[in-house]
């Protein structure tokens, strides 16, 4: 994440150049000269990324142990938190979710008709369209 490469490349310590990685390598690729340029080290990104490494027989960590920075990107599961309590977790996630229909009138950017099911309506009885 570009907003915390300075920061993880103080945590990891002295590095001579940046490798970048994606599932195919394509992310990587258009990512590659922003990161040169933020961090002042020569980068290179692995050819095929995530899915030619594997094929390739390469191993990846599953442990968050070794993380310079903590991951903001990634979303688990309420069951698969490791901190706190699952229900906590559950009742976050709820409370979002039930939340998202407020964030959504307020953005304006989509109307949604929840009014009584006619037919061609979508299965959930709304229809989501563009403004």
């Amino acid at each position: 994440m570009r907003s915390k490469l300075t920061e993880a490349l103080a945590a990891i310590g002295p590095a001579k150049e940046l490798v970048l990685t994606s599932e195919d390598g394509v992310l990587a690729r258009l990512a590659a000269p922003e990161a040169a340029h933020l961090c002042k080290l020569p980068v290179r990104v692995l050819a095929g990324g995530n899915e030619a490494w594997c094929a390739a027989g390469g191993e990846f960590e599953s442990a968050h142990a070794r993380w310079a920075v903590p991951a903001r990107d990634a979303w688990l599961k309420p069951f698969d938190q490791t901190q706190g309590k699952v229900e906590d977790s559950l009742n976050a996630y709820l409370s979002w979710e039930v939340g998202l229909v407020e964030q959504f009138s307020r953005d304006g950017s989509l109307k949604f008709d929840f009014g009584a099911k006619r037919d061609g309506d979508a299965a959930h009885g709304g229809r989501a369209t563009e403004k």
